[in-house]
């Protein structure tokens, strides 16, 4: 069973880890076509903890309930990809006349 928990987590940090690839390449593409910066390279960074993250709790953590490090590099990486989500959502619908 606990082959099966590290499985999961190590799944579900790397496919949030694409997702954020995915946007990583919206934003660039919005960059590119625009001309405005939405600094989306700071996507990649935020990727990587996510992909740290599950790497953590698969390889190194007891428990998932009591793995403060990965909960910790989840934590920095939701925040990051929160904020940089906000921010490029704001620059993609604000209307510049």
């Amino acid at each position: 069973m606990e082959g099966l928990e590290r499985g999961l987590a190590l799944t579900a940090g790397l496919t949030f880890a694409v997702n954020l690839y995915f946007l990583f390449r919206l934003a660039r593409f919005y960059e590119l076509k625009s001309g405005k910066r939405v600094h989306a390279r700071l996507y990649l960074p935020v990727a990587a903890l996510f992909g740290l993250a599950g790497a953590q709790v698969a390889l190194f953590a007891h428990s998932l309930s009591t793995d403060v490090l990965g909960d910790l590099i989840l934590f920095i990486g939701g925040s990051g990809a929160l904020a940089l989500n906000y921010f490029v959502v704001t620059a993609l619908t604000r209307r510049n006349p």
